[in-house]
């Protein structure tokens, strides 16, 4: 057997090992984005609530 095939195999066996596991649901399309808070550039609190009915752009991105 190939060492994919007994990768594959494991992970198939350790989901069928746990079933009370429970998984949680991704986000919807359409749907309004959870609730956060962030810290600003001059140290206040801002949450996503506090920007309700203006336009907020999220930029999940790297710095490399």
């Amino acid at each position: 057997m190939k060492p994919a095939h007994w990768l594959a195999a494991g992970l198939l066996l350790c989901s069928l090992a746990a079933p009370g596991v429970a998984v949680e649901p991704g986000p919807v399309v359409g749907a309004p984005a959870p609730s956060f808070e962030l810290g600003s550039l001059d140290g206040a609190t801002v949450s996503l609530e506090s920007l309700r009915d203006k336009f907020v752009v999220l930029h999940f991105g790297t710095g490399w």
